[in-house]
């Protein structure tokens, strides 16, 4: 099935990532994508904190073109750990898909 325009969620400086999702069908996907990724989609040395969410609205179409590029041909990497497993799916260049199998959260 075909990923389409998810929500943003949030960018967290810890980790250096802006979280979003992408819905297959009427399944949330979570995914992320590294700031380094963006900057270097931007052409910016390093975007400020504050910038985060209106520069992955500005790169979104891209962004959710690799995402879904990559979900549609399931090249995916990754290891589950238990039952309740979270898997990560390294997409392309720090451009993530993180599904759950029960509860989701991020």
């Amino acid at each position: 099935m075909t990923l389409t325009h998810g929500r943003f969620i949030s960018y967290e400086y810890d980790r250096m990532v802006v979280l979003f999702s992408m819905l297959d069908g009427n399944k949330e996907i979570p995914c992320a994508v590294s700031t380094s990724a963006m900057d270097e989609l931007d052409g910016v040395v390093r975007a400020r904190a504050g910038q985060r969410e209106g520069q992955f609205m500005r790169l979104r179409e891209r962004i959710e073109a690799c995402a879904a590029g990559k979900y549609q041909a399931t090249e995916f990497e990754g290891t589950s750990t238990q039952t309740n497993a979270r898997w990560q799916i390294r997409l392309t260049r720090f451009i993530y898909i993180v599904s759950h199998s029960g509860r989701e959260s991020f």
